[in-house]
């Protein structure tokens, strides 16, 4: 008797319990505004190297230092990274990382958002990427 008489309060609270409700998650998104992005926003991409080529990140406008993009136009903004390195680039817009190595290389690049394959960018070669404002390739 004295067990009963134990559990009786233990299971009424216990059923007190089971139908208290919790908010869904939609719900709990909802709630949270959407702020819109305004202006350009700086993206921190990682760039991945198979070998220790030095290439030439342009178009990263992180500085007033002039560069020629793939298309052979003067852009503001550039960059040198040997093998693996960092780089803030200002998005949305396109950049580009010519190999002024003497040998081909794979690159890689990421942002924490996004990344792409692994591309080859042949001896003197260019190659152009994009990123939107939200730091996706």
């Amino acid at each position: 008797m004295k067990k009963v008489l134990f559990a009786l309060p233990v299971l009424l609270m216990a059923l007190a319990f089971a139908f208290c409700t919790k908010s869904s998650v939609k719900e709990e998104l909802s709630a949270t505004p959407e702020t819109a992005v305004s202006g350009r926003a700086n993206c921190t991409v990682e760039v991945f190297a198979d070998n220790l080529q030095l290439l030439e990140i342009c178009g990263t406008n992180s500085n007033q230092d002039k560069c020629n993009n793939c298309a052979g136009n003067s852009t503001a903004g550039v960059e040198y990274i040997t093998g693996h390195g960092f780089v803030t680039i200002t998005s949305p817009g396109d950049f580009y990382i010519t190999n002024l190595g003497v040998n081909g290389v794979w690159v890689r690049l990421s942002t924490g958002v996004s990344s792409t394959g692994w591309t080859f960018i042949a001896a003197s070669g260019c190659q152009t990427y994009s990123l939107d404002g939200t730091c996706n390739f």
